[in-house]
């Protein structure tokens, strides 16, 4: 049927999604199928699915520009984003900014980048307890809080 039809067509024409009814666009198989062929359908799927932790961790392992149309609550939380950086590490640059001001994944994010540091919100680089542990980390973290 049309789901089918689609599909096939997106795998020579990745904007073949367009085609598809609204029905489809709320479906979550097909969604799941849609984003393994290119992520960015994920900006055509039902806002529900956008939140749908498989579906966008589908999204991201095609494409990591994908999560800019993931739902906000994902993009800002810690667990789910550093399973998509597992996935794809350009994942961060989709990282709310909230996210930022969570102490535990700029820490997490320091052991494999230590310039991480400068993303983090200012409210954090007032807390001594993440400048002291950052700097355990990398002793330059200090001249960035």
């Amino acid at each position: 049927g049309d789901r089918d039809f689609v599909l096939h067509e997106m795998l020579r024409n990745r904007h073949a999604i367009l085609d598809a009814s609204k029905e489809l666009l709320w479906d979550r198989d097909f969604v799941r199928l849609a984003v393994q062929l290119d992520g960015h359908a994920l900006k055509h799927a039902s806002e529900v699915l956008r939140g749908d932790r498989e579906i966008v961790l589908a999204a991201v392992q095609e494409n990591a520009d994908a999560l800019e149309y993931a739902s906000e609550e994902l993009r800002g939380d810690r667990v789910f984003m550093l399973a998509a950086m597992e996935k794809h590490r350009s994942a961060i640059e989709h990282a709310s900014k909230e996210l930022w001001g969570d102490r535990d994944f700029v820490l997490h994010e320091m052991l494999r980048n230590r310039h991480a540091i400068l993303d983090a919100s200012k409210e954090l680089l007032w807390d001594r307890d993440f400048v002291r542990l950052a700097v355990q980390l990398d002793g330059h973290a200090l001249k960035h809080a």
